[in-house]
């Protein structure tokens, strides 16, 4: 599957979203959320949480329907998060290293929205989908005094170009603030009858199926 028209496609249907009469009409998303990881992903990742953040384009179409384009980034930590560790250090502020794993995906997605209200307030169902990238990798990651960052791949596998699909409702408490679940189902790349965590550096990833529980958090602007 070749990404770029794919992700051309996806980026132009939402620079064409139908406009109604009046610019303040359509309006711009921004939102974090976290992901629970379900099924053979859980296993994978440990069952820790994926954490991102989405931008996005909301236009009404009627009192009820709405559309909305979306660009979102979520990452997964592999192995073991070391918090304890780290809180400690920080607090010391003393300098560190570690190795992480890391599951990250790229998201375009295009959503059909249902208000059962008016459309600006009270609960809504959507649904859609979109094109996904995702990729496992390996970092050496240095912190330094002053809790400075800084990261160094050391290795990378190949990348899942992928559709993904979901469903899920929300509420909306005022004409701005919103929150919401959904289902995701996407995939990405895995050693057969692997663990992430044990994937060797030379391995042939295959397709494996996913599901997420992601909770949002936004507002509209």
């Amino acid at each position: 599957m070749h990404l770029r028209p794919v992700l051309l496609a996806a980026v132009l249907s939402g620079a064409l979203l139908p406009l109604r009469a009046g610019a303040d009409e359509l309006r711009c998303i921004l939102a974090v959320h976290s992901a629970l990881p379900m099924a053979k992903l859980a296993t994978d990742v440990d069952g820790q949480l994926g954490f991102g953040v989405t931008l996005g384009l909301h236009q009404p179409l009627s009192d009820r329907f709405a559309v909305r384009a979306s660009a979102s980034w979520t990452g997964y930590r592999v192995d073991d998060r070391n918090l304890w560790s780290q809180a400690f250090l920080t607090l010391m502020d003393a300098s560190y290293a570690e190795d992480r794993m890391v599951l990250r995906s790229y998201a375009l997605g295009m959503d059909l929205v249902l208000h059962l209200g008016d459309g600006d307030s009270g609960a809504y169902f959507l649904g859609g989908g979109g094109v996904q990238r995702s990729r496992l990798y390996l970092e050496q990651v240095e912190v330094t005094e002053g809790n400075r960052e800084i990261r160094d791949s050391r290795v990378s596998w190949p990348a899942a170009d992928t559709p993904f699909f979901s469903v899920g409702m929300g509420y909306q408490s005022n004409a701005s603030a919103f929150i919401e679940g959904r289902f995701v189902f996407w995939r990405y790349n895995a050693v057969a009858g692997t663990r992430l965590l044990d994937t060797p550096p030379q391995g042939r990833p295959t397709l494996r199926d996913a599901a997420s529980l992601v909770l949002t958090v936004g507002a509209r602007f």
